[in-house]
């Protein structure tokens, strides 16, 4: 596969890395290999890239905190675990002075 990165008017050649990995496809968390997949004028798709990385990221809250600051309506219940950001950004927001 060739491509052109932007703005640098050469055209470079992916070798596509498929024979490399063959084999230890399972080492790698499939979606994020066959996202790092990329399909070539011929419509087959190759692997160009393999994933590095996976991260999650936790964010951990002290309910007793919140809730002796008369703030513990602003997290998730048990009974709707999700945390919608939007959601409790504009319950604070409701909650806080206004700015002036």
């Amino acid at each position: 596969m060739s491509v052109a990165p932007a703005g640098s008017g050469t055209r470079v050649s992916l070798e596509p890395l498929d024979e490399l990995v063959e084999g230890i496809e399972h080492d790698f968390q499939p979606r994020m290999f066959e996202a790092s997949r990329l399909v070539g004028s011929d419509g087959v798709g190759a692997s160009h890239a393999v994933p590095l990385c996976g991260w999650v990221q936790v964010l951990v809250l002290n309910r007793a905190a919140w809730d002796s600051q008369g703030l513990g309506d602003l997290l998730p219940t048990d009974e709707d675990p999700r945390w919608l950001w939007g959601i409790s950004s504009r319950r604070l927001s409701r909650r806080l002075p206004a700015r002036g």
